[in-house]
């Protein structure tokens, strides 16, 4: 007698451990199956992204820096925008030259001539925007440029749209910008130009 209720006792457990074996396969199997449904296939060609060209390895927003990028495969280059006392699209993150190179001073206080002479690191000088477009599409790929901190810079956006258009590069490009009423101005613009608002940094090849 006590054997038979021993063993009405065990089904139910036996039955809820079935019921969660059961659980845990379907589980990941309704996840991926509505992931599949929904946002489809996983990319079959992912793109490689250099953000300020990889900076662990070369001075950041360097042609040293997107070279190196490139020749590890790199399909995209993610640099940085701002202009000149006079007028001139440079690449460069900060809003000083203080971080990234051997002088000091504010980006808009400075002319080109001044900016140009400075050393960026390993001897490499801080490019223009048009040098860039120039170097991404001798190697091409595409480019990732960031309005910086558009509003010490009135009239950046149609400076960077001049350039892309001079050099026939509005096709490759996306242009992002943290402010969406500049990216709202490109498009006026140029309804051509695609653009990104950046939501958070995203970096890749870099500490």
């Amino acid at each position: 007698m006590s054997t038979q209720n021993s063993t009405k006792t065990s089904k139910p457990w036996a039955r809820r451990g079935r019921g969660c074996l059961l659980l845990i396969i379907l589980i990941p199997l309704v996840y991926y199956g509505l992931y599949f449904v929904f946002r489809g296939p996983l990319p079959s060609n992912p793109q490689f992204l250099a953000h300020r060209g990889g900076r662990v390895y070369e001075p950041e927003n360097t042609i040293a820096a997107f070279q190196h990028a490139i020749d590890t495969g790199a399909d995209w280059i993610e640099f940085d925008v701002q202009q000149t006392k006079d007028g001139k699209l440079v690449v460069i993150h900060d809003e000083t030259v203080d971080r990234t190179t051997d002088g000091t001073g504010r980006v808009e206080d400075m002319t080109f001539e001044q900016i140009r002479v400075l050393d960026a690191g390993n001897g490499e000088q801080i490019p223009t925007f048009e040098e860039i477009i120039a170097f991404a599409k001798e190697n091409g790929v595409g480019i990732l440029p960031e309005a910086k901190s558009p509003h010490l810079y009135p009239g950046i956006e149609m400076n960077m749209v001049d350039a892309l258009v001079a050099n026939d590069y509005v096709q490759e490009t996306v242009i992002q910008s943290f402010t969406p009423d500049t990216l709202e101005n490109i498009k006026k613009i140029n309804q051509n130009i695609k653009n990104l608002s950046v939501d958070w940094p995203v970096e890749i090849g870099s500490k």
